[in-house]
């Protein structure tokens, strides 16, 4: 009895081949492929990477907050960014202490997408 179905054996690859086109160096870098050049950085660049992703995009919902005007937020100085800031922060990871609240259309719509993207983001 034949230990491979319809009596084929299968084709034999040849791994050196591969080996010669797929080098660390190749694969690791940023642009090839992200996931790989992230296992292949030091802790203090990911980290760093880290970071600046989160403060980024806070301060990019920040800047989106101040775009709806003075108000949008309560509780907020008008034009300050440091407390849509923390109503970002507060956002993204789902705290809600409830002293700032948004108002209007625009405000909610932006904190509905944040909440969404906070929660995609961390997982």
């Amino acid at each position: 009895m034949d230990k491979f179905p319809f009596g084929r054996r299968p084709e034999r690859i040849n791994l050196d081949e591969y080996r010669a086109t797929l080098t660390r160096s190749a694969v690791a870098r940023p642009e090839n492929n992200f996931y790989h050049w992230l296992l292949g950085t030091s802790w203090t660049k990911f980290l760093l990477l880290v970071i600046c992703v989160y403060l980024g995009t806070n301060l990019l919902f920040a800047y989106a907050y101040l775009a709806c005007g003075p108000g949008a937020i309560t509780n907020t100085k008008p034009n300050s960014l440091i407390d849509v800031f923390y109503f970002s922060v507060q956002t993204m990871a789902t705290i809600g202490y409830g002293q700032m609240t948004p108002v209007g259309h625009w405000p909610n719509s932006i904190v509905t997408f944040e909440a969404f993207f906070g929660l995609f983001i961390q997982r």
